[in-house]
This record gives C-alpha cells, structure tokens and sequence, in this order.
C-alpha cells in the first residue's frame, strides 16, 4: 500500500509541471502491477534479482542527477528574472511568448530533477519504461546525436534500445536488455542541460 501510494504520489507531482506523459507512466505501471502481465515487454520488472545488480553506475547516476539540479537551478534564475521585470512592466516584450517559454523550461527542469531523485531509490529502480514514454526518449537520443532517424519518423523499440545502450556506454554504465524508467529520465537530463548550454553559447 505504501509503495502504491508513493508512486501515485510521483504522478501527481509530474501531473502538475510538465502533463501526463511521466504521470501516465507510473499510473500504467501500477496497472500493470495488478495484472501481472506477462505479455506487456514493458511491465515492471517485480524481482530486482542478480541480473539487476550493477545495471546502474552510482557516481555516474549522482553527477547527472547534480546536473539536473544545475539545469533546474539555471531555469529558476531565468525565469525569476523575467518575472520580476514583468510584474514591474506588464507591458514589456518579454512578458509575451518569452515569458511562457522561460516558466516552462523551467517547470520542466525542476520536474526532472524531482522525479529523478524519487526514482532513483530501490522500490523505483526497476520500473520499466510503459511505451507511453517512447517519444520523449526518442526525441532525447536525436538530440543527443545517440538516435540517427528524422523528426516524427517512427522508431522501432529496438533501435531506440539500440541507441540507449550506446549512451549508457558513453556514460560509464552497464548495457541492458530492457529499458527502464530511470535510463529515460536520466537522458532526459542530459538533454535538457546541453539544450541550455546550446542555448547559452549562441546567446
């Protein structure tokens, strides 16, 4: 009951920064749970067994993480400034569109790094990914450079596998034969924090 409730928890939090897509994962994973499907490649993995052992690279895990917190950090600080200049002058060019992009960037920082650190602990390391969250993935190994395909173009689940265990090599972590919840919101970090730093170096 306790871990139902945390996960329904997570989804909540989710639910309120950044939609359904993360919120939705955790909602179709408890489902899963009470059926015990066999069939779904996506169902949760219930025995973190030896095979799981050392699947994720602690101080690698950590640092992206930091990273997250770094990215969430930056965000704040771009959009307080927006804020404060906009609750002085409404009327300011910046309180348009650009305003609406810097809170969402930084409501979509501040829900990753969230959820990282909740996922990340034992009784939320094994949640494979539902294929809700496929496109998001997707999108993050294209920019990454991880995931050669065009834009809207579908991506079978072995290629984006295919692509997330080369990540995971590149970031000093063990291989897998699943994809989980955690790999995808911890690319979904990096992502997010080199989108900012692209964006820093052509400001």
């Amino acid at each position: 009951m306790k871990l139902i409730i945390s996960r329904i928890l997570i989804a909540s939090l989710v639910m309120s920064f950044v939609g359904t897509s993360i919120a939705e994962t955790t909602i179709k994973t408890e489902q899963q749970v009470e059926q015990k499907s066999e069939s779904d490649k996506y169902k949760v993995n219930q025995s973190a067994n030896s095979d799981l052992d050392g699947l994720y690279n602690e101080e690698q895990v950590n640092a992206i993480i930091s990273l997250a917190f770094e990215t969430k950090s930056t965000r704040y600080t771009e959009f307080a400034r927006l804020f404060n200049r906009c609750q002085k002058q409404p009327n300011h060019p910046d309180c348009g569109d650009s305003y609406t992009a810097k809170r969402t960037q930084y409501e979509i920082a501040k829900a990753n790094h969230a959820v990282l650190q909740m996922v990340y602990k034992d009784e939320f390391k094994y949640l494979l990914m539902p294929e809700v969250n496929s496109p998001e993935l997707v999108v993050s190994l294209q920019s990454l450079g991880y995931l050669n395909s065009r834009s809207g173009e579908d991506v079978s689940y072995e290629d984006t596998l295919t692509a997330l265990n080369h990540w995971l090599s590149a970031n000093r972590m063990q291989k897998t034969r699943d994809i989980y919840l955690l790999h995808a919101l911890l690319v979904r970090a990096e992502e997010l924090s080199q989108r900012l730093l692209n964006e820093q170096e052509s400001a």
